[in-house]
């Protein structure tokens, strides 16, 4: 694992911190991006906790957070229904219909 190559010593001697700081370091320095990262965050939570059996929780590897891209406009934006209806379609590009057709069957 680089980490503990740019430590000079081997996965089992790093702590958390050694960790977090290496996680900074590919957001900050390298510049990776979140999702990047969060493969080496998998990684290590796999190195440590199931190899090395290490006696941390998963709960101690945070992920980063993965900005979204796609954000629903406000609600004042939204001059209909129809409206609303073809902005999802065009968003998730799926058809949204009205209220299911009648089956035929009565409730009685």
């Amino acid at each position: 694992m680089r980490s503990s190559q740019n430590y000079n010593t081997s996965p089992s001697n790093l702590g958390l911190d050694e960790i977090r700081n290496y996680q900074l370091h590919l957001l900050d320095d390298r510049l990776l991006s979140p999702q990047s990262v969060n493969c080496f965050v998998a990684a290590a939570k796999f190195l440590y906790i199931q190899v090395l059996d290490m006696p941390w929780d998963r709960e101690e590897f945070p992920f980063a957070k993965i900005p979204i891209k796609h954000k629903l406009p406000a609600p004042n934006a939204l001059q209909s229904a129809a409206h609303a209806k073809e902005y999802a379609k065009v968003l998730i590009g799926i058809t949204i219909s009205g209220p299911p057709p009648p089956t035929g069957r009565s409730n009685h």
